[in-house]
């Protein structure tokens, strides 16, 4: 696939995997994505996508903090934080 080109921008990447999953989405559909951190390419490539019509809906909540589980791994916790930010759209 040409945007998976090694030639191609990471925001360019981001927008063509954005627009294939609207494009395998009927109308009315739900699309979940993850890693949607204000500022970054993915969620720039996902406003884009957004500002030119495809979702009749968006749902995104930001910066949430997690502690996950590392139980099978050794390190001075059994749990790793992290924050977490992901959008729900409903395809046009």
């Amino acid at each position: 696939m040409l945007c998976m080109s090694m030639h191609v921008n990471i925001h360019a990447q981001r927008l063509c995997v954005f627009l294939a999953a609207v494009n395998a989405t009927r109308s009315g559909g739900v699309l979940v994505f993850d890693d949607m951190v204000s500022g970054s390419p993915t969620r720039r490539a996902f406003d884009e996508v957004r500002a030119s019509g495809a979702f009749a809906s968006v749902r995104c909540t930001e910066n949430v903090p997690f502690k996950i589980s590392r139980l099978d791994r050794y390190d001075e916790t059994n749990v790793r934080e992290q924050t977490m930010s992901w959008c729900f759209a409903w395809v046009a």
